[in-house]
Order: C-alpha cells, then sequence, then structure tokens
C-alpha cells in the first residue's frame, strides 16, 4: 500500500472514532439525559373539588330514586296479593270482554246495511286510486282523493257511533265495564292513601327530598345552569331539572306509583 493510501485510511479512522466518542454526549444533549418527555407531558389537572361534589350528589340521588321505586313497587306486589285486587282486577277483565263482544256484533251487522258497506268500499278503493296518482306525480289528484277517503271515514265513524249508541246490550256492557273500572280505580287510591303511613316508603321519600335539596345547593355554589327544587314537609311531588350534561331528574313519586301500579 502506497504511503498517499495509508494516510487517507488512518484519516478515516481517526475521523470515524471522533464521530464515535462525540456521539453519544450529542444524544444525551439532543434528549435532554432521557428526562425530556417527563419534562414535557402535561400536568394533568386537579378535578374542581365541587365538580366531584355535584357528580356525588348526582349518584346519591339516583340511588335514592331507585331505592324509592323498590319500595313502591314491593308495597304494591304485597298490595295486589289480596283477594280483594284479584277479584276488582277479573271484574274489569270480564266486563271489557263482554263489552269488546257486543261492540263486535254492532260492527258485524253493519257490513249488512248498504250505505255502510257503499261507503267502506269507497274508502278501501281510493287507497289504490291515491297510489296511482302519487306513482304519476298528479299532486292535485292525490289531495282531492285523501278529501274524499276523509268524508267516507267520517260518514263511517258517524254510522258506527250511532249504531253503538243504540244498541242496548254495547249500553249495558260498556256501564258494567266503567263501574269495574271505578271499583280497581278506587283500589288503587287505597294504596297511594297507604304509602304516607308506611315507614319504608317515609324513610325512602325522605333520603330523595334530602338528595334533592343537597343537589340543588350544589348546583347554586357550582354555577351549574338549572334549578333543582325539593318538597316541603307537606309536598309529595319532589323535582329537580337541569340543563347541561349529567343532570339528573327526580320523577313525582305519585307518577312513579301511577306507573307501577298501571294507572
Amino acid at each position: 500500500m502506497t504511503t498517499t493510501c495509508r494516510r487517507w485510511v488512518v484519516g478515516l479512522g481517526f475521523i470515524a472514532a471522533i464521530a464515535f466518542a462525540v456521539s453519544p454526549s450529542l444524544a444525551r444533549k439532543k434528549g435532554g439525559g432521557g428526562g425530556g418527555s417527563r419534562n414535557s407531558a402535561p400536568q394533568q389537572q386537579a378535578q374542581n373539588p365541587n365538580e366531584v361534589a355535584l357528580q356525588s350528589a348526582e349518584t346519591d340521588l339516583a340511588t335514592a330514586n331507585a331505592k324509592l321505586k323498590q319500595v313502591i313497587a314491593d308495597l304494591w306486589a304485597k298490595f295486589t296479593a289480596d283477594p280483594a285486587w284479584a277479584a276488582a282486577e277479573k271484574a274489569v277483565a270480564d266486563a271489557q270482554t263482554a263489552y269488546d263482544a257486543a261492540c263486535r256484533g254492532v260492527q258485524n251487522s253493519l257490513m249488512s246495511n248498504p250505505d255502510y258497506k257503499a261507503a267502506s268500499d269507497s274508502s278501501d278503493s281510493i287507497d289504490a286510486k291515491i297510489e296511482t296518482a302519487r306513482d304519476n306525480g298528479d299532486q292535485d289528484t292525490v289531495i282531492q282523493l285523501a278529501q274524499e277517503k276523509l268524508q267516507d271515514a267520517t260518514t263511517l265513524t258517524k254510522m258506527q257511533t250511532d249504531a253503538m249508541n243504540a244498541d242496548p246490550t254495547v249500553a249495558s256492557t260498556k256501564q258494567a265495564l266503567t263501574a269495574a273500572k271505578a271499583v280497581e280505580d278506587q283500589l288503587r287510591q287505597k294504596f297511594q292513601d297507604s304509602l304516607a303511613a308506611d315507614d319504608d316508603y317515609k324513610a325512602a321519600k325522605q333520603a330523595v327530598d334530602d338528595a334533592t335539596t343537597k343537589l340543588a345547593s350544589l348546583r347554586g355554589t357550582s354555577g351549574t345552569t338549572g334549578t333543582a327544587t325539593a318538597g316541603g314537609s307537606g309536598s309529595s311531588t319532589p323535582n329537580a331539572n337541569s340543563a347541561g350534561d349529567g343532570a339528573s331528574s327526580v320523577p313525582d313519586p305519585s307518577s312513579t306509583v301511577e306507573g307501577i301500579t298501571g294507572e
């Protein structure tokens, strides 16, 4: 190897050695010794204490409301196990069956009435004509046919009503059904009245009232949009409404009772 070549090889080796020695220090300087990622990470902000308290109050309210609903459901199940309720429920079912049968009898007899059958057939035929006119884009005809169908429907309804009112069986079975439902409604009212004297119901309702009041207070101090009001000592309708995400709404206990008892 010539002197020039040896000098060239030695020079390359010298440059490589310098690069190897310098590169770790450059890497440490660029990466900040591996601590750059920790220093650049955003600091997680602590949650507002008021928001934490608000979320907790909303959870407490939902829990109290669920408890109230369960108490009412349990009391209702016990109430409906009484033979008096079973008898009232059966009376309504039987009366409804008799009334429906009477109405069907009148409806069947109407089909032999030429005027009723003509109006019924006319109404049925209009449906096909409307579809044809709509497919053809004839909006004026669609409107005209719709008006004719409305007139036929009015005629049919009047004839049905007149026939039902004139039928003695329909009248008597309707009266019996109304009376049976009245007895059932009286029993439902008896159940609602009994809640005021039940310790489990009173405790569950008080928990809802307290949770509602607490939530209303926190919403006021946290500046959350919305209002919440709790029923006073003489109120059976606590209510809370709020705008915004996560807002809880307290149902009226009487509405809860109606939903459970089927009113």
